[in-house]
């Protein structure tokens, strides 16, 4: 099983991505890093079930669509090329978390002495309020019950989260060692407060376990990290603008993570929370597929520039004046943006299609492939699909008006755009030329 890879994986890309995080591909590792801790959490509900720990079966299972969230919002600043210092900082303190708790979590001698350690601080507080229990390894025998004590019952999870964060604030270094080392002490005392409390009314039969452990136990614990979060985010100011910054770039929005036509990348998203359940190993090939097809499939805001200008990303194939008729052909491979721009302002005047073969698209046969051709009147744009290519999807029908750099269609996988411009000016491209749609003047 891949459970531990995926889990290593998503830590070295979050790493990664905040190493870099002064560079806009930042994103790419921290979205990928963020999509696999989105496949790896459901792993563990069939273990929680089985324990009858309903609470953190739910948790996992609401921590995919939050992770998965964050993923897509990641994709969305990659396209616009933005930064959220304060995900880039709870980008860190995850990795911090959780890299320092699943070390001890798979290293068994540690693992093994926090469990057994806990089950004796447990027995002696019950003791201390008149209940006899005997402690036999990681379990602690009652007169009516025996309660296994596994590590999440050490409060690891709880004190990781907070010294993980509050290292990864730009507080001092003073600041954060007393707040570390506070917040552990206080977290360690009330978790042996609260095993031995659940001990207590087990045995008692005040309360049944499962009540005890997950209504009252999981309860009180929340309502004390709550108050503690409060207090550490007031000594730490720092570490509050990062999570107010966080959660105002997370806050629900439309986020246009793939191109009108391309929804389906969205069906493996879709499918892999689910399938991990079953199997990380083909949840984890989803995710990365969904990953490669949102990247294919993105949708940036350009800012449109002067003159007639580019309705592909790509790279110029040739461009040419020819009988008063200027002509100019881009590639777009399969790394390039898709979505395809008017070059000026018009009016559709028709929209033809043709079909054909699927040569490739940088290729002199490309022009007998299938096409679809917008006529603006003195500018005519021709879509051309390639060798992976299937479907030219139109964004707009006859007698619309358009304004230049305005989406016009998607092109699926590696493609060609063809521009003929019967108007004054000059080329200014030339062939093996970069340009951006909207964004790129070609005739000027």
């Amino acid at each position: 099983m891949l459970e531990p890879l995926s889990l290593l994986f998503g830590l070295v890309l979050l790493e990664t991505g905040w190493l870099l995080r002064s560079e806009n591909r930042s994103h790419l590792f921290l979205s990928l890093g963020w999509l696999l801790f989105g496949i790896y959490w459901p792993s563990f509900v069939p273990e929680y079930l089985a324990i009858g720990d309903y609470f953190n079966a739910a948790f996992c299972c609401m921590a995919v669509p939050f992770f998965l969230y964050i993923a897509m919002n990641e994709i969305d600043l990659y396209s616009h090329a933005r930064r959220v210092g304060g995900l880039e900082n709870v980008a860190l303190g995850s990795f911090i978390t959780v890299l320092t708790y699943f070390l001890i979590k798979y290293v068994d001698p540690l693992s093994s002495f926090l469990k057994v350690t806990s089950a004796h601080e447990a027995s002696a507080f019950a003791a201390a309020l008149g209940v006899h229990t005997e402690v036999q390894g990681n379990l602690v025998l009652g007169a009516h019950t025996t309660f296994e004590i596994v590590l999440a019952c050490t409060a690891l999870q709880s004190i990781m989260i907070f010294v993980g964060f509050i290292a990864a604030s730009g507080e001092s270094r003073r600041k954060r060692a007393i707040a570390a080392v506070a917040v552990a002490a206080i977290i360690y005392l009330l978790n042996i407060v609260r095993n031995g409390g659940i001990i207590f009314l087990s045995e008692r039969g005040i309360m049944d376990f499962n009540t005890a452990h997950n209504l009252l136990g999981k309860v009180a614990s929340l309502a004390a990290l709550f108050v503690l979060a409060f207090f550490v985010l007031d000594y730490l100011p720092s570490l509050y603008d990062s999570f107010a910054e966080a959660f105002a770039a997370l806050r629900p929005k439309r986020l246009r993570v793939v191109a009108r036509g391309g929804e389906l990348v969205l069906l493996p998203l879709l499918v892999s929370p689910f399938i991990s359940y079953v199997s990380v190993d083909i949840s984890l090939i989803l995710t990365v597929l969904f990953f490669l097809l949102a990247l294919f499939f993105r949708d940036p805001d350009r800012k449109v520039g002067k003159g007639i200008v580019s309705p592909a990303d790509g790279r110029v194939l040739y461009a040419f004046e020819e009988n008063g008729t200027k002509k100019i052909a881009i590639f777009m491979s399969v790394f390039d943006v898709h979505v395809n721009r008017a070059p000026c302002d018009g009016r559709v005047m028709s929209i033809e299609r043709g079909r054909g073969s699927h040569a490739p698209a940088y290729s002199g046969h490309a022009k007998n492939n299938a096409y679809a051709l917008t006529d603006l009147g003195a500018v005519r744009v021709r879509q051309i699909t390639g060798a992976f290519a299937r479907r030219i999807v139109s964004y707009v029908k006859t007698g619309y008006a358009v304004s230049k750099g305005q989406r016009i269609g998607l092109i699926r996988f590696g493609s060609r755009v063809e521009l003929c411009a019967e108007v004054e000016g000059e080329i200014r491209v030339k062939k093996g030329d970069r340009v951006v749609a909207g964004e790129t003047t070609l005739i000027g």
